[in-house]
């Protein structure tokens, strides 16, 4: 390895630590705090960064079956099974040792991941923690190293440093989406140049999380999890939509002159979008 790349490889080590310190101090203050909407950040970090360190394709058992018993990620084609929690204590370990031997998987590798703090493995388990993933981190490669540091990264929000959830940045969606652009219908509509603007702010935001005019970050929309990933890309495709037809009806002066026909066409991609905003509810 060059000394070029042997300074990169420290950096990206160096970057994996503080990262997964400001995580670990996040979690262990909010853990305390009894701030619940942490544990499924941790999770879907976990999903991520495991995956990614060990060559698993870890689903969060949430999108399998509501309240899957005794853990929150599973690989089956790899047989790994995975509990995330913030302190891997005995007795968690313990508990989560019993009820996976219920659901009949002996076959499966337990681990079980403490963000803050881990104890020693035991019979049916493997215990490790946050800080020992990122000790393993130091003999991976640069390109590894560069990706477990992109999903460190998408998964802080830079303003606040704290996790974003799916269930957090939903909230803020909705409340981006609840405008006269998206909400009114032909006759209440108004300057369809507004319109147009406003849709334009709010494909900007679906697919990059961000906008000039909302100060809340949010995921963007690739990094949503595949359930709501598919209502936010129907939501996408029906804004464009109506951005093409404005498009094709906008004059050289760049007004847009708008057909009955073509009105009654945006209505009826209004009333899709309104109802997969409804249908986002769920998610929160």
């Amino acid at each position: 390895m060059s000394s070029i790349s042997t300074l990169r490889h420290k950096n990206l080590t160096d970057e994996c630590v503080r990262l997964c310190t400001l995580i670990t101090t996040y979690a262990q203050i909010a853990g305390g705090a009894g701030f619940s909407d942490n544990s499924k950040a941790l999770e879907e970090l976990v999903r991520e960064v495991y995956s990614e360190a060990k060559g698993f394709k870890l689903t969060n058992t949430n999108a399998i079956k509501s309240n899957y018993p005794a853990i929150d990620l599973i690989d089956d084609a790899n047989r790994v099974a995975v509990q995330v929690t913030n302190t891997a204590s005995a007795k968690k370990v313990t508990h989560t040792i019993n009820q996976w031997k219920k659901v009949g998987k002996d076959d499966y590798r337990l681990v079980v991941i403490g963000i803050v703090k881990g104890g020693r493995n035991q019979q049916g388990a493997t215990v490790t923690t946050l800080a020992k993933l990122v000790a393993e981190m130091s003999a991976m490669k640069i390109g590894q190293l560069t990706k477990i540091v992109t999903i460190l990264n998408d998964h802080i929000d830079p303003q606040t440093y704290s996790l974003k959830t799916d269930q957090a940045c939903v909230s803020n969606l909705l409340d981006f989406l609840d405008r006269g652009a998206i909400r009114d219908l032909d006759h209440r509509e108004g300057s369809y140049d507004k319109m147009y603007a406003s849709c334009e702010a709010c494909k900007v935001y679906l697919l990059s999380g961000k906008s000039d005019k909302y100060p809340v970050l949010v995921k963007p929309l690739s990094q949503y999890r595949d359930d709501i990933k598919k209502v936010l890309r129907a939501i996408e495709y029906d804004i464009s939509s109506i951005m093409k037809i404005c498009d094709k009806s906008r004059a050289m002066n760049g007004c847009i002159s708008l057909q009955p026909d073509h009105t009654n066409e945006i209505d009826g991609l209004k009333s899709e979008i309104a109802t997969n905003i409804k249908s986002l509810e769920q998610f929160i």
